[in-house]
């Protein structure tokens, strides 16, 4: 029966694959002749076109042949003059030459047309010109009228044969055409057909398959009937998985998950006892009233590593009893069971990783801020609740660390000798303070250490000293003694102070530990505590100070000593600032360095001093006159500030190379990090000068390194040289001349004296700045100096502009 039915199959199979063929082969065929019937609709087409076109071109000729005929008539009659006659061949001759979009005129071509055209311009030539006398013109009559007759007869001829041509041509192509409307018609007709033959097939073909389908499903049902027990039993299962897995997704710890694994593994075979134990101890069993003896041998298990927890000598087991052996079903959903409590044990060993990490530095495994902060802030709040008494004798106290020169290590040693001192540090801080103290490490090379019971100040400030005397030995690095010190700073719970407050009262000590020499500790008081409402008030008052407009600029001319010609000013900040009088820049830059606000700042100093440049340029300032400005690494670390400071001088119009940027040695310190703007901004022509030389890191072998292009002495070189000194005087003319060699700009700052600009003039300086030639101004007075100066060729030396 089974052959019977494959061979029916086969034959259906065959006629199916048969008409297909069939069809395609037909639809194929029709596509074919449906394309030349096409073509041969659009040569029709064409041919249409270009007939008419031609016949159009044939009855334009014939006209200009008419009129010829008659303007030669009007010759031989006198009316007319030769030139008449030669103007109608002319358009004759044109319309001949006129083709149409569908080709050439077929007059043009023509022999007789042509003969005839020929013959009688053989006689226009010898026409006599003007209008003919009346005793020539028989004579002209027989010379002239033969040629012309010839043409209208050729013409008029040529009009009949491409008339009848072209009745012939567009006969023959609609039978064509005809014929090939026959052949499309008949090949659609088979295309139907077979198509029809082919869907009646396969729908008796589909018909015959719904009704085998239809008994193989009832066969099947009778199997799926026997599995739907089975199936019920495994959604149990599955969905007791799922809902141990929700729970491990929402943190239920692995004790927790066990009871419900030992009941899924009781679930895998009939009459099936399930159990977990660590060792000896069993944690779950299921059915709990049906244990399995001690004789009983498991009829599956699995070991499950990290089960028994802090007991790793103990093995942790899932085992499943049975009277019969599992099936592979039952073998799978027990090793599912086993992958539940492994998939536990591991999210609580990453659960309990992710917090050490998130609440510990990972160099040296102390507690982090965060860690820190909020112990700190739960010790405060439990500090609140306990009586004034008891506040009293148990103090709450803050020691705020910061190591002193650390950065020295990273950068004679390297930063993994570096990281290995914190390491030893840690250790050393751990062995100085007592057992309910907790150190933590807040960043870099700041520590704290938390105090919840000192009994009074002076065990927090011996606290301190132990600390500091714990670090007094030197560390040995990579075999080599390296000495630290810290600064301590001693901060204590006042009744109404945050945890927050606490924390910055302590950094606020440790500063004032580093301003009194470093290697010390200091406690916060309440100077300090004006201090820091100072600074939290001048903060404020400084972020407004832009809005407004309470900042100005003062210009100080930097000047050719020798003659006192002005080359350029050096914009210098100062704050208006109201109640208080015009401020120098060291009352509040600093503060905006720390708080950030010198970015803000600093845009608006390059603005300002670009825009004063401009309108003294405009008011006839010379070109080659520059402006600098100061600024810090901070600034310099901002991605977008030389983006800015392009972006304004080319608003205002002047030159960068009419802008200089001064940077201090301290902030060439991070070279590295500061380097791609320096590049930056020397790519685009804005020059680097590097300020206050001699009072920073900078050495004499180190200016070949730095990306600048003007060095700025320091005003303590200019007393120096005052003082005498032939080892100064020697020095300082060393220093010119390395600087010449090294093609940079020397400028030397702070001269207020004759005898000063004598003496470095002398030493080979030739620019200069200083009181001596005019103290910071402003804008106005600045500009109406360098128009004086460019106004007499040039200023005496000593010329003053006070401010």
């Amino acid at each position: 029966m089974s052959a019977n039915r494959s061979r029916g199959s086969l034959g259906w199979r065959v006629a199916i694959s048969a008409l297909a063929v069939v069809l395609v082969v037909l639809t194929a065929l029709l596509l074919e002749s449906s394309i030349t019937a096409t073509r041969q609709a659009s040569q029709q087409a064409q041919f249409a076109l270009s007939t008419e076109s031609a016949a159009a071109d044939l009855v334009f000729t014939q006209r200009e042949v008419d009129n010829l005929l008659i303007t030669a008539n009007e010759y031989l009659a006198g009316t007319s003059t030769r030139r008449d006659v030669q103007v109608a061949r002319a358009l004759l001759e044109r319309r001949l030459a006129v083709a149409s979009d569908q080709g050439d005129n077929p007059a043009k071509s023509d022999v007789g047309l042509r003969t005839a055209l020929s013959q009688f311009d053989a006689q226009l030539q010898e026409m006599p010109s003007g209008t003919l006398e009346a005793s020539d013109r028989d004579q002209w009559a027989l010379l002239i009228e033969p040629p012309l007759i010839a043409l209208n007869t050729r013409g008029k001829q040529l009009f009949t044969e491409y008339e009848r041509s072209a009745s012939q041509r567009s006969k023959e192509l609609a039978e064509r055409r005809a014929e090939e409307q026959l052949e499309l018609t008949l090949l659609t007709i088979a295309t139907v057909v077979t198509a029809l033959a082919l869907i009646a097939t396969i729908a008796t073909l589909t018909v015959r398959n719904q009704r085998r389908a239809k008994r193989r499903l009832a066969a099947e049902e009778s199997r799926l009937n026997t599995a739907r027990a089975q199936l019920g039993r495994t959604a149990l299962v599955l969905e007791e998985q799922s809902r141990v897995l929700d729970s491990i997704a929402t943190g239920a710890e692995v004790q927790a998950i066990v009871p419900v694994v030992a009941r899924l593994a009781a679930l895998t075979t009939d009459d099936a006892v399930g159990q977990v134990r660590c060792g000896s101890i069993v944690l779950a069993v299921f059915p709990e009233d049906a244990p399995p003896g001690a004789s009983e041998v498991p009829r599956w298990s699995r070991t499950l590593d990290g089960l028994c927890g802090e007991a790793p000598a103990e093995t942790g087991v899932i085992e499943v009893y049975a009277r019969q052996p599992l099936s592979d079903q039952g073998v799978e959903e027990a090793e599912s069971c086993a992958d539940l409590l492994r998939i536990a044990i591991e999210r609580d060993r990453s659960s309990a990783a992710l917090v050490q990490q998130a609440r510990h530095d990972s160099l040296t495994g102390l507690p982090n801020r965060a860690t820190l902060m909020a112990e700190l802030e739960s010790a405060v709040t439990e500090r609140r609740r306990i009586s004034p008494r008891d506040r009293d004798t148990e103090r709450l106290s803050l020691l705020f660390v910061d190591l002193d020169r650390f950065k020295d290590v990273n950068d004679t040693l390297g930063h993994e000798a570096g990281d290995r001192l914190l390491i030893e540090v840690v250790a050393r801080l751990q062995g100085a303070v007592r057992q309910n103290d907790r150190v933590y490490r807040l960043a870099g090379d700041e520590f704290v250490v938390l105090c919840p019971d000192l009994p009074d100040d002076a065990a927090a400030e011996q606290l301190a000293q132990r600390l500091l005397v714990s670090l007094a030995e030197p560390f040995t690095i990579s075999n080599t003694p390296v000495w630290v010190e810290a600064s301590i700073g001693i901060s204590q719970l006042r009744p109404d102070s945050s945890a927050d407050e606490l924390l910055r009262e302590a950094d606020l000590a440790m500063y004032r530990a580093k301003q009194d020499g470093r290697g010390r500790w200091h406690a916060f008081d309440d100077e300090l505590a004006t201090a820091a409402h100072s600074r939290l008030h001048l903060s404020k008052a400084l972020r407004k100070a832009v809005d407004q407009e309470e900042l100005r600029l003062l210009y100080q001319p930097v000047v050719d000593m020798a003659d006192g010609r002005i080359e350029g000013f050096e914009a210098l900040i100062r704050w208006d600032r109201p109640q208080h009088g015009l401020i120098g820049p060291e009352h509040f830059l600093e503060m905006a360095e720390e708080t950030r606000d010198i970015l803000g700042i600093g845009r608006w100093v390059v603005a300002e001093a670009a825009r004063t440049l401009a309108q003294w340029r405009a008011a006839g300032l010379r070109d080659d006159i520059s402006m600098a400005v100061n600024v810090t690494a901070q600034q310099l670390r901002d991605p977008m500030f030389i983006h800015d400071i392009i972006a304004t001088i080319a608003r205002e119009g002047i030159p960068s190379r009419c802008l200089s940027l001064e940077l201090t040695e301290h902030s060439l310190i991070d070279v590295p990090l500061v380097a791609e703007s320096l590049g930056r901004a020397r790519a685009a022509g804005i020059r680097l000068a590097l300020d206050d030389f001699g009072t920073g890191y900078s050495s004499l072998t180190q200016l070949e390194g730095l990306p600048v292009d003007v060095v700025k002495v320091d005003r303590q070189f200019v007393v120096r040289l005052a003082d005498g000194g032939h080892r100064h005087e020697v020095f300082l003319s060393a220093l010119v001349e390395l600087v010449s060699a090294l093609d940079l700009e020397l400028i030397v700052e702070g001269v207020e004296t004759e005898s000063e600009r004598d003496a470095l003039i002398a030493a080979g300086f030739q620019i200069g700045q200083g009181y001596l030639f005019g103290r910071p101004t402003t804008p106005a007075a600045a500009l109406a100096l360098a128009l004086a100066d460019s106004g007499v060729g040039g200023a005496q030396p000593g010329l003053r502009v006070d401010q």
